[in-house]
């Protein structure tokens, strides 16, 4: 048996360990809200400062000290507001500003840190003020994967073509989030991103190359055509099936004839991304190969082929009318389109 006092001890231990914990987390508020109270007048007054210096007046050693002041997460958030009040694209100007307030060293240590989150902070600052790419290298191959994400993400807004080429690199770290994150940032950077990849394309690791692909697909570069053709023929049908939508994505006759090429290819996931992208194209020329496909011995590509016919438009509806009387699954897809096109109001 556990004695009263023994209780009485324990759920005064507990209530004491309590309140100290609450009284604990109260005082860190205090003290963060008013370390912030007095650090608001010299951010405010360092933004002004940031802002001179990027408009081209001159800045003395007051402020260069005043600006000196302010903490890792304070500079940051400085630079921050005066390059968005400023709107300064030119990089000089920037690693200048970087320079006189000795903001690229302070970058430089909060990349090195060991902390992930102050890595963080220092790839933000590093990218706010186009600083060399020696930043960025060394993020690039961090331990933890968010930091090489987030280096991604940093160099998608610089947009230049030793960006383009880390990003292209990164299309073959083992980690799924920084994959994404390079291949979502060559997505935003847009046109520069053309010729290196097509470049990468030519040597770069197969299980890279349906990310790759899937990159060169969401900038429809016609320049990139004569690089993807290749990999139509190419030895994995992940490979094949990604070269087939991006191929899907350009539109080009001669691209298009390779897609209708792919509706014949042994496995599955290549015939379908053939029959989607000839839906998307709008393919009427291709619309007997598309009722060939409503029989494929693949429910899935069955079905996608009787959906890109009606994609087609007045020419597919004709060759869905034909399916009707065919035997088995593809009448009934044949007859299920054409109820999809009549229950939309289109005449059938």
């Amino acid at each position: 048996m556990i004695s009263p006092t023994a209780i009485i001890v324990a759920v005064a231990v507990m209530v004491v360990i309590t309140v100290a914990g609450v009284g604990i987390i109260l005082v860190h508020g205090i003290h963060v809200e008013g370390r912030d109270r007095l650090r608001r007048p010299l951010q405010a007054q360092a933004v002004r400062i940031l802002c001179r210096a990027l408009a081209g007046f001159d800045v003395d050693g007051d402020d260069l000290a005043l600006v000196g002041e302010l903490s890792s997460e304070g500079a940051v958030d400085a630079v921050t507001e005066a390059v968005a009040v400023v709107d300064v694209d030119d990089p000089e100007t920037l690693r200048f500003l970087a320079r006189a307030f000795a903001l690229d060293k302070r970058a430089r240590l909060l990349v090195q840190s060991r902390f992930w989150w102050r890595q963080l902070k220092g790839l933000r600052l590093a990218a706010l003020l186009r600083l060399e790419d020696d930043v960025f290298a060394d993020a690039r191959t961090n331990r933890q994967a968010v930091i090489r994400a987030r280096a991604a993400d940093v160099l998608a807004q610089r947009k230049d073509p030793a960006s383009v080429g880390f990003l292209v690199e990164m299309l073959e770290d083992p980690n799924g989030l920084t994959r994404f994150a390079a291949a979502n940032a060559l997505t935003r950077i847009g046109s520069n991103t053309g010729p290196v990849l097509a470049r990468y394309l030519k040597g770069a690791d197969p299980g890279a190359l349906p990310l790759a692909l899937d990159v060169a697909r969401a900038l429809r570069d016609p320049g990139l055509l004569p690089t993807i053709a290749p990999f139509v023929g190419h030895d994995r049908s992940e490979v094949r099936a990604a070269a087939v939508a991006a191929l899907g994505e350009f539109g080009s006759p001669n691209g298009l004839e390779l897609v209708r090429a792919a509706l014949l290819d042994e496995e599955p996931t290549v015939r379908l991304a053939a029959v989607r992208s000839l839906g998307r194209a709008r393919q009427w020329q291709a619309g007997t190969d598309l009722l060939g496909c409503v029989d494929d011995r693949d429910e899935e590509v069955s079905r996608a082929a009787g959906r890109a016919l009606l994609d087609v438009g007045a020419s597919g509806t004709l060759l869905l009318r034909r399916g009707l009387h065919r035997d088995g699954r593809a009448g009934d897809i044949c007859r299920h389109m054409l109820d999809v096109r009549q229950a939309l109001g289109v005449e059938v």
